[in-house]
């Protein structure tokens, strides 16, 4: 079929006619020993150029090329990071709250709420052994007793079974006895009452009759300053007791800086009779 060669086919009779007679060897090696004598004129060139530079320059131009600097992880290593679990494990032990299951201001259950939210603090490659073993540290008096023969290897079993030894409504009889009894607040200070006893309410159960139990014991400890309020203790529920506690220690923290005047003004007087005794008379008329 005759006509005209397309592109490719006169680009391929083109290329065959300039290349013809070429010996690509020799060729090959002119090019090899033209980068050679560019490398060696280069090399001249940095030279003569060195020569021209001051003696400081100089020597820093023909110090030996520092290596490149190598990648550095930002991931602790493992001895680091081993320090810092085994640091944050004795912080989480030394600031943690002990639970003995005996006192009525922690339930069980409200202790449990308070560390699994300080265990979510913890670095996340934490063992989970490591971490029970820490929180059976915390346990004291009947709580480190009925642990005694438990071996719980996670978080769970261990509050499952710490849950079994003291459970909720053990917790509420327990409460119900102290709070009742009128004894709670005995021994404690008055500006530590209304604090304590929302701690005890946060861990009964969100009923009227804890706040009922709440308020009593607080009326019982401080019977003058509870009735300035003009609430009656069995008319407490869980809406009005917080604004009842808040209510109470305003009054307290106002009786403290009355008796606190009173007593620098007792104070000033006494020393200002001190110091008419001490002043020495004048001669008599």
């Amino acid at each position: 079929m005759s006509g005209e060669p397309n592109a490719s086919t006169s680009d391929a009779m083109d290329t065959a006619s300039t290349t013809a007679g070429y010996d690509f060897g020799r060729l090959e090696e002119f090019i090899m020993r033209l980068d050679e004598r560019m490398s060696r004129m280069e090399a001249t060139q940095q030279a003569s150029a060195a020569v021209l530079l001051p003696p400081a320059q100089r020597a820093a131009a023909a110090a030996p090329p520092l290596p490149a600097p190598s990648v550095i992880s930002s991931a602790p290593s493992g001895s680091a990071a081993s320090v810092s679990v085994k640091g944050s494990l004795e912080l989480f032990r030394t600031n943690g709250q002990r639970f003995s299951g005996r006192g009525i201001q922690w339930s069980a259950q409200r202790w449990e709420a308070v560390q699994r939210q300080r265990i979510t603090r913890l670095p996340e490659n934490c063992d989970p052994a490591d971490i029970v073993a820490t929180l059976m540290s915390l346990l004291t008096g009947d709580a480190q007793k009925a642990m005694s023969g438990a071996t719980p290897t996670t978080v769970d079993e261990f509050f499952d079974q710490l849950g079994q030894c003291f459970t909720a409504p053990w917790y509420y009889r327990q409460v119900s006895n102290v709070l009742e009894s009128g004894g709670f607040f005995r021994g404690v200070e008055d500006h530590q009452r209304a604090t304590m006893a929302l701690r005890v309410l946060d861990s009964l159960p969100a009923i009227d009759n804890s706040a009922v139990m709440v308020a009593r014991a607080i009326s019982f400890a401080d019977e003058t300053l509870f009735a300035q309020l003009n609430v009656i203790a069995d008319e407490a529920t869980m809406a009005n007791i917080r604004i009842w506690c808040a209510r109470y220690q305003r009054r307290v923290n106002v009786r403290s800086a009355l008796r606190q005047s009173r007593g620098e003004n007792r104070q000033n007087a006494n020393n200002s009779a001190s110091t008419s005794a001490a002043r020495p008379k004048g001669p008599a008329a």
